[in-house]
């Protein structure tokens, strides 16, 4: 079929090409697209192949039955997507679709003005979110990907199971299989869609796949296949609230990392919390215990090795601390709205911790105050180093 669909859709574009003549005007730049809706935590519901398979077909047939309109410019031009939406201004073009819990979900091509092409992947009646789509840099295998940590929820009901989460993005063109091997979870394999050469972003494939509902923690190897089995690369992928980063694994040592692996759950459940109540008011160690025993929980203003402290200082405000047994502190800002900071100092704040757990003798930064009339706040975007 993929062959076939190849095949129909080059004729269309080689007969749009010779209907029109060329046009003056250049192709838009290819820029990294924003994202129309936050990410928060996890989510529920097992997928059946059916589903996945029904979503390929009805993506397949959307594309043949959806043709581009016209193409803008010679050699180098791209293509003008077909459908107009589904934001003010963009067109797209529909790769997949499918429905889970009277939820439809759709994955679209999309182009903006001075924007450039996205992927767009999301529930229609809850929001989408994507980002970009280019050229796959040398030696990359995947490029792109991402999701939302949080689940959605059929007619926005936090009462109803939470609706599968997906992940999407670009992988290498040569990828056959792609899945996703959770930490705690089970192994997710993803379904693969080649991209239309006429989008001139040369051979490119992506990938959708969704987590079951019931993983706590998001986080795992994206491992990617060629035809013959042969795995063609993996990334480590993490969208936790408290994410490890690779570069601060491989710089650890072993005792740190097993501070660090605590507070990436510990982060997780009280993202679970958070989702599910709305704010970190009554989160306490029986409440965090009862999302997940494998973490020890304290209340204690000093970190504790072997046990996480959870110090809520505000509705949206939460700080995570640990040590090693030697006394070395790992600590995790959460101050919403933004992403965890780490730090190595023991703090209550939840604007002080220091920025990166790679280095120990990094201050605190400067605490939330007054200069005149201007309050200054302590940048909440997640660091890693």
């Amino acid at each position: 079929m993929s062959t076939n669909f190849d095949r129909q859709l080059q004729v269309t574009l080689a007969d749009r090409r010779a209907e029109l003549r060329p046009s003056s005007v250049a192709p838009d730049g290819l820029f990294p697209r924003a994202r129309r809706r936050a990410v928060r935590t996890v989510v529920l519901g097992v997928i059946s192949i059916t589903a996945i398979a029904a979503g390929s077909i009805a993506g397949i047939q959307a594309l043949l039955n959806r043709a581009p309109d016209r193409i803008l410019g010679g050699d180098g031009s791209r293509v003008v997507l077909p459908t107009e939406g589904p934001a003010p201004g963009e067109r797209s073009l529909l790769i997949a679709s499918g429905e889970h819990d009277g939820e439809r979900w759709t994955m679209r091509v999309t182009s903006s003005p001075g924007i450039g092409l996205g992927l767009s992947w999301g529930y229609e009646a809850l929001g989408a979110g994507g980002g970009g789509i280019s050229p796959m840099r040398q030696g990359r295998v995947f490029q792109g990907y991402g999701g939302s940590s949080s689940p959605d929820y059929p007619d926005h009901d936090p009462t109803r199971p939470p609706l599968p989460i997906g992940i999407s993005g670009q992988v290498a063109v040569q990828a056959e299989r792609v899945e996703l091997r959770l930490e705690r979870g089970p192994v997710v394999k993803a379904a693969l869609y080649r991209l239309p050469d006429g989008l001139m972003i040369g051979p490119a494939k992506v990938f959708l796949l969704f987590v079951p509902g019931d993983t706590l923690l998001l986080a795992g190897d994206l491992v990617a296949y060629d035809d013959s089995g042969a795995e063609l690369g993996r990334e480590y992928f993490d969208l936790s609230p408290v994410s490890l980063f690779p570069k601060v694994l491989e710089e650890s040592p072993p005792e740190a990392g097993a501070v660090m692996k605590d507070l990436q759950l510990a982060g997780a459940v009280v993202g679970r919390y958070f989702n599910t109540h709305g704010s970190y008011s009554g989160l306490d160690p029986d409440s965090a215990s009862a999302i997940s025993s494998e973490v020890e929980f304290n209340t204690s203003p000093v970190a504790i090795p072997g046990e996480v402290s959870i110090r809520v200082s505000g509705p949206r405000s939460v700080v995570l601390a640990s040590a090693t047994a030697d006394g070395a502190i790992y600590s995790a800002c959460m101050d919403s709205p933004g992403g965890a900071v780490y730090g190595r100092n023991d703090t209550s704040d939840p604007q002080g911790c220091t920025n990166g757990w790679l280095d120990p003798s990094a201050v605190p930064p400067p605490r939330a105050d007054r200069i005149g009339s201007q309050r200054v706040r302590t940048p909440t975007a997640t660091c890693g180093a």
